[in-house]
């Protein structure tokens, strides 16, 4: 794709914004709205990868079906010159793991959590498990004059979607999708039962890491992490310094984090109503969207048209194992704008330890 070129009749690319090993992002305008948007396509060189292509075509149908205040937005999906692209929302924000080094305020953090378990319940009502639930594809954007975060979740590249029509890609043979920080004890052991208490375990994660300070399980590499989220008890939850876990928020992080997917939350608004009852009233109310059944997108859907920079971020080339559970379809950070969509990545190698 060059600048200026227009594709689907409809968008002009104006520059590239990133890239990664397989994957290109471009800001857009469509020329029917006038909005500023995001087109992630393959390298071509990818785009005759028949697997990578239809992973990359799954995910745009799993996001076309989820019109959600909390889950990044989908314009349209198609072919373009024989490469596949997904035009969707360019956002301003952050990831929620920009924040893990300073931590932040117990309201501002189950506030998140809130939107993030809204947006699945949504998903999983819809027959999409995300399978790779982390702070990194969690989009924190800030409203109400920067009192209130707005959540929006991102890449669906893992998903899997209960009636999609490529076998192949959704019953894998012994593949683990995810990544090992955040991966369920199912999901590592590709058992083939992963379902919506497979995205529960890792907000139970995210809740642990950002109440303590870590997450519960560290490790030279993604192997050894997964491991031990498999075979090892879940660490006591300490406080990081300075904040106070409120009585009875560790029972709902605890089980959360249960091994047998049984004994977790049944469903993503269950957690939620336990979580709701831990925020202060009137301290950073919970998501307005009250339904996982919910059908349309809410205020405050698109954060659209943000300054894209002159030059593209580009992510160094890893070397790609299949022996390695880790995250294929990840996201980008493109210069300071804080921009980001969902984007295609090589393998990474190892899992970086974070103490532990």
């Amino acid at each position: 794709m060059q600048p200026g070129q227009v594709i689907a009749d409809r968008y002009r690319i104006e520059q590239l914004i990133g890239e990664g090993g397989i994957g290109r992002v471009y800001s857009a305008r469509d020329l029917h709205t006038r909005e500023t948007l995001a087109i992630k396509c393959l390298r071509p060189e990818f785009a005759k990868d028949s697997r990578v292509r239809r992973r990359f075509m799954r995910e745009g149908r799993a996001v076309a079906r989820l019109a959600h205040p909390h889950i990044v937005r989908l314009f349209a999906c198609g072919e373009a010159a024989d490469t596949p692209f997904i035009a969707m929302e360019l956002i301003e924000g952050t990831p929620l793991s920009d924040h893990r080094d300073q931590g932040l305020h117990l309201d501002t953090l189950l506030a998140i959590v809130d939107q993030t378990l809204s947006a699945l319940a949504f998903a999983h009502a819809r027959g999409v498990v995300h399978r790779d639930v982390k702070p990194e594809n969690i989009l924190v954007s800030w409203v109400d004059r920067g009192r209130r975060p707005f959540v929006k979740l991102l890449d669906f590249g893992f998903a899997r979607v209960e009636d999609d029509q490529d076998v192949k890609l959704t019953q894998a043979h012994g593949d683990a999708f995810g990544t090992p920080l955040y991966m369920a004890p199912e999901q590592a052991q590709a058992r083939g039962n992963v379902g919506p208490e497979t995205d529960l375990y890792a907000m139970g994660v995210i809740l642990f890491e950002f109440l303590s300070g870590h997450p519960p399980f560290t490790g030279a590499h993604g192997m050894a992490v997964a491991l031990k989220h498999v075979m090892e008890a879940v660490p006591p939850l300490t406080a990081r310094a300075g904040l106070i876990i409120p009585l009875g928020l560790e029972d709902v992080v605890s089980r959360a984090l249960e091994k047998d997917p049984r004994n977790r939350w049944r469903t993503a608004a269950d957690m939620r109503r336990a979580i709701s009852s831990f925020l202060s009233r009137g301290a950073v109310p919970p998501s307005e969207d009250e339904s996982e059944d919910q059908t349309m997108a809410g205020p405050g859907q698109a954060q659209m048209g943000g300054t894209v920079p002159p030059a593209p971020r580009t992510f160094d080339e890893a070397p790609v194992s299949d022996a390695t559970m880790v995250n294929v379809f990840g996201n980008l950070r493109t210069g300071n704008t804080g921009a980001h969509v969902g984007l295609l990545l090589p393998v990474l190698e190892p899992e970086p330890s974070r103490g532990g």
